[in-house]
């Protein structure tokens, strides 16, 4: 005669494929061995505390660690030739403005890519001209700095060209 138990072992193992997380929850009432950090030992006594172990841990590897003073860098002359200057030019920004696609959600400047795309040719200039002298000046916008940005190589190419 099957016990209670058996049967439910039966079934957990059984519904393993369609109830994961029933399978992992037995396996995890299962286990045995504690959880956190485990118990240390520092001059002799037991540290009781969590606390206690890792300022105990952090002592240790604060004692282990060199600090390496760097060697000076020696930058001297490069045999790479000078990378030209970068230009934003109207048609990669337009070619960019013209195809967003407007079932798109706002960016982090909430401006509406449905508004984008219909004043593109208005926009284009501005943008261009933004672009340029953040370029020539070397200072990025502060609210530059705060958005969300991410490189891909389609929108590098249609943006830029160099001189």
């Amino acid at each position: 005669m099957e016990t209670q138990y058996n049967i439910h072992l039966g079934t957990i193992v059984g519904n393993v494929e369609s109830d994961t997380r029933g399978f992992y929850r037995f396996i995890k009432s299962c286990r045995t061995d504690a959880v956190g950090i485990t118990s240390l030992k520092s001059d002799g006594k037991m540290l009781p505390t969590d606390l206690d172990k890792a300022q105990c841990l952090s002592d240790y590897f604060g004692s282990v660690f060199t600090v390496e003073k760097p060697a000076p860098v020696s930058l001297g002359a490069s045999s790479h030739p000078d990378m030209p200057d970068i230009l934003v030019k109207n048609p990669g920004l337009l070619k960019l403005l013209s195809s967003l696609d407007t079932k798109k959600s706002v960016g982090p400047d909430s401006i509406s890519p449905q508004v984008l795309k219909e004043a593109w040719h208005q926009i284009a200039p501005i943008i261009t001209f933004i672009y340029n002298q953040s370029l020539s000046s070397g200072v990025v916008p502060e609210d530059w700095r705060t958005a969300n940005i991410f490189a891909l190589h389609f929108i590098v190419r249609a943006l830029f060209e160099y001189n």
